[in-house]
C-alpha cells in the first residue's frame, strides 16, 4: 500500500490522513491528527494534542512516542484515552492498536478490555495490564534500536529484563510476549499466555494456564507445564516437554525431541527426523515428514508415522499403530493392538496382547508374537508368523509365506483378484491347525470337491486351482489336510 506523510507546524494543526498507511507529525502546537484509513503512525509532538489512529479495522495504527523528541518520559491510560508525553503536555488519543514508549521509565495504565501492542523500549517502565488483551512486544529492542541482549520474562513475579538490560514491572494478565533475535528466557504465570520467540536460541516455559507457545526459528526449549498448552517449535532443532494437560505439541521444522506427559496429548513431528514420546494418557501422534522414531508409552495410544521411513512402538496400552508411506518397523508390545503398515515394505510385529497386525500393501513381514492375534499380510509378497496363541494368519493377496507358530491356529487363504495367489503354508499340524479356503475357489463345498484341487507332491499339499491360484502346505498327506479344511 502506498504511504504518505503529513508534517504539522509550530500553529494549532488540524490533520485528515487518507486511505492510505499514513505518518503524522504534529510538531508543535496543540493538534487535532486523524489517521483515518490505512495504518497509520503518529507522532503527536509537543502541546496538547487530540490523536486519532482510525478505525479500527484497520491493521495497525501506532501511537508513537519513541519518536516525538521530547525529554521526558510518558505515562499512558488507555481507560481514560490520555498519555503524559515527552514535553509534559497531555494528549488525549483513541483507536490505537500499538503503543510505542521512550527510552525512559514510562508508565502504561491498561484498561481491562484493551487489545493492545506495548512496545515499551529501553528504560524501567512499569505496565498496568488490567487483564486485557495486552500483547508486550520486545522485537523492537533489535529492530528499532540497539538492543543487544535477549529479554528474560518471569510472569510469576512480574518482571521483565528488556532487550538493553532494563528492568520492566508488570502488574496484571498480559496475553502475549515477543521475544528479540536474541535467546529469551520466558516464564509463564497462573493464567494463559502466549509466548512468541522469534529468532535466538529461546526457553519457554509455561505456566498454570493454558499456554501458547511458539519457538520460532532456531533451536529452542519449550516446555508446557500445567493446563492444556498449545506449544510449535517451529524451524530449528527443538526439545519440547508436554506438562500435566492434554496438550498439543508440533515440532515444526528440524530434527525435534517431544516429549509428552500425563495427559491425553496430541503430538506431531513436522519436517525432519524427530523423537517423540507419548509417555502417560492416550495420545494421538504423527510422525510427519522424515525418518521418525515414535515411542506411545503409557495409556491407549494412537500413532501414525506419515511419511518416511520410521520406527513405532506402542508401550502398554491397547494402541492403533499405523506405519505410513514408506518401510517402517511397528512394535504393539503390551496390550490388545491395531497394527497397520499400509504402504511400503514394512516389518511388523504385535508382541504381547491379542492384536490384529496387518502388513497393508507391499511386501511385509508380519509378526503376531504372544496372544490370539490376527496376523494379516494385505496386498504384496509377504511373510506372516503368527507366534504363540491360537491366531488367525492370512495372506490376503500376493504370494505369502504363512507360519502359525505353536497354537491351534486357522490359515486363510483367498483368490487372486488383479492376479493370482500363489501361498505357502510352513508348519500346519494335523487335527490342531485348520485351513479355511474362500468357497469362490471350490465351487458348491464337499470335502471330495476340494480333494479334486489336491494333489501330494512328495512331503506337500498343492491345491491348484481352476483360477491358476495356488496354496501349498507343507509336511502333510492329503487325507489329512482335508479333513481339517472348511471354506468361508
Amino acid at each position: 500500500m502506498a504511504t504518505d506523510s503529513y508534517i504539522g507546524t509550530g500553529d494549532a494543526d488540524s490533520i485528515n490522513g487518507g486511505s492510505t498507511d499514513d505518518t503524522m507529525i504534529g510538531y508543535a502546537g496543540a493538534d487535532t491528527l486523524r489517521g483515518r484509513g490505512g495504518s497509520d503512525t503518529i507522532i503527536g509532538g509537543s502541546g496538547n494534542d487530540v490523536l486519532d489512529g482510525g478505525t479500527f479495522d484497520d491493521t495497525n495504527d501506532v501511537l508513537d512516542y519513541y519518536d516525538e523528541g521530547g525529554e521526558g518520559a510518558v505515562n499512558v491510560n488507555t481507560s481514560t484515552g490520555s498519555a503524559t508525553d515527552t514535553y509534559g503536555d497531555t494528549d488525549s488519543f483513541t483507536r490505537f492498536e500499538t503503543i510505542y514508549g521512550t527510552a525512559l521509565g514510562d508508565i502504561f495504565l491498561l484498561s481491562g478490555g484493551d487489545e493492545v501492542t506495548i512496545w515499551s523500549a529501553d528504560g524501567d517502565d512499569t505496565i498496568r495490564a488490567g487483564n486485557g488483551l495486552v500483547t508486550l512486544n520486545y522485537y523492537r529492542d533489535y529492530s528499532q534500536v540497539d538492543g543487544r541482549t535477549g529479554i528474560d520474562v518471569d510472569l510469576v513475579n512480574g518482571k521483565i529484563t528488556d532487550g538493553f538490560g532494563d528492568t520492566d514491572t508488570l502488574f496484571g494478565e498480559v496475553a502475549e510476549v515477543r521475544g528479540t533475535i536474541y535467546a529469551d528466557e520466558m516464564k509463564a504465570g497462573d493464567w494463559g499466555v502466549s509466548f512468541v520467540g522469534s529468532y535466538g536460541t529461546d526457553t519457554l516455559i509455561g505456566g498454570d494456564g493454558d499456554d501458547t507457545l511458539n519457538g520460532g526459528s532456531e533451536n529452542d526449549s519449550l516446555v508446557g507445564r500445567s493446563g492444556d498448552d498449545y506449544i510449535v517449535g517451529e524451524a530449528g532443532d527443538d526439545t519440547i516437554k508436554g506438562g500435566g494437560g492434554s496438550d498439543t505439541i508440533g515440532g515444526g521444522e528440524g530434527e525435534d525431541i517431544i516429549r509428552g506427559r500425563a495427559g491425553g496429548d496430541s503430538l506431531t513431528g513436522g519436517n525432519g527426523d524427530d523423537l517423540i514420546y507419548g509417555n502417560g494418557g492416550n495420545d494421538t501422534i504423527g510422525g510427519g515428514s522424515g525418518h521418525d522414531r515414535i515411542f506411545g508409552g503409557n495409556g491407549d495410544d494412537t500413532v501414525n508415522g506419515d511419511f518416511g521411513d520410521d520406527l513405532i512402538k506402542g508401550g502398554s496400552g491397547n494402541d492403533t499403530l499405523i506405519g505410513g508411506g514408506d518401510d517402517d518397523t511397528v512394535y504393539g508390545q503390551r496390550g490388545n493392538d491395531d497394527l497397520l503398515g499400509s504402504s511400503g515394505d514394512d516389518v511388523i510385529y504385535g508382541n504381547g496382547g491379542n492384536d490384529v497386525v496387518d502388513g497393508g500393501s507391499d511386501n511385509d513381514k508380519v509378526y503376531g508374537g504372544a496372544g490370539n492375534d490376527s496376523v494379516i499380510g494385505n496386498d504384496g509378497d509377504d511373510t506372516l508368523f503368527g507366534g504363540n496363541g491360537d491366531d488367525l494368519v492370512s495372506g490376503g493377496q500376493g504370494d505369502d509365506k504363512l507360519r502359525g507358530g505353536s497354537g491351534a491356529d486357522t490359515f486363510y487363504f483367498v483368490a487372486g483378484e488383479d492376479s493370482t495367489n500363489h501361498d505357502i503354508v510352513v508348519d500346519f499340524e494335523d487335527d490342531i491347525d485348520r485351513m479355511a479356503i474362500e468357497q469362490t475357489l471350490i465351487g458348491d463345498y464337499s470335502q471330495s470337491a476340494l480333494e479334486d484341487y489336491a494333489a501330494q507332491v512328495g512331503n506337500n499339499v498343492v491345491f491348484t486351482f481352476s483360477t491358476g491360484d495356488t496354496l501349498t502346505v507343507r509336511n502333510i498327506l492329503v487325507d489329512d489336510l482335508i479333513d481339517d479344511c472348511a471354506y468361508f
